[in-house]
């Protein structure tokens, strides 16, 4: 896995990055464990490689359980001006579909549009976001249930690996990823 943006500048130094396809499969297994047999996934942008393993690995481990995940594409065009389009979007889905989005803010603009369109969470649409973002998670309604992510681990891999680079300024390029921590369960 590229977990640097693919044709970045950047993706020849070594980083700190999200794993994000161990973040897919726990959301995924997470609706499993509750029931839910139709799925969705709310891209951030999908030339971005976190949000591709995210969906990708979401989108396996449902398929693999028997069940569809329909896809909705980053937003493009600003967040007001999307409304419509995921109102639409959300009201084409199967009832009681359980909704993963690539991060908290993506989540936030599935909430808001729910709630434009008459659409009940979580009777009848479950959204999960990623990040724990306290912020956003606890001034949305419903307050929404997110993965939290191991954000003190990922500091801890970035200095163990600037101390590395400092010891050994020739050292090939490193990666470490650090992982979800787990579901923190809200409305």
């Amino acid at each position: 896995h590229e977990y640097c943006e693919s044709g970045s500048p950047l993706a020849r130094f070594s980083s700190v990055a999200c794993d994000s396809a161990a973040v897919g499969r726990l959301a995924a297994d997470f609706y499993l464990k509750l029931g839910y047999r139709s799925f969705a996934f709310a891209a951030a942008k999908p030339e971005l490689d976190w949000s591709i393993d995210r969906a990708r690995t979401f989108r396996a481990a449902v398929e693999a359980a028997g069940c569809v995940c329909a896809f909705l594409p980053s937003n493009r065009m600003g967040a007001e001006r999307e409304q419509p389009r995921l109102v639409a979007w959300l009201r084409a889905l199967p009832p009681r579909t359980a909704v993963f989005a690539a991060n908290d803010h993506r989540a936030r603009d599935i909430l808001r549009a729910a709630a434009m369109g008459g659409i009940r969470i979580p009777e009848d649409l479950a959204v999960l976001g990623v990040n724990d973002d306290a912020l956003v998670c606890e001034t949305t309604f419903p307050r929404l249930t997110s993965i939290r992510m191991d954000a003190h681990h990922a500091g801890y891999l970035a200095a163990e690996i600037l101390a590395h680079h400092l010891a050994h300024p020739s050292a090939a390029r490193r990666v470490g990823l650090f992982r979800p921590v787990e579901i923190v369960e809200r409305e």
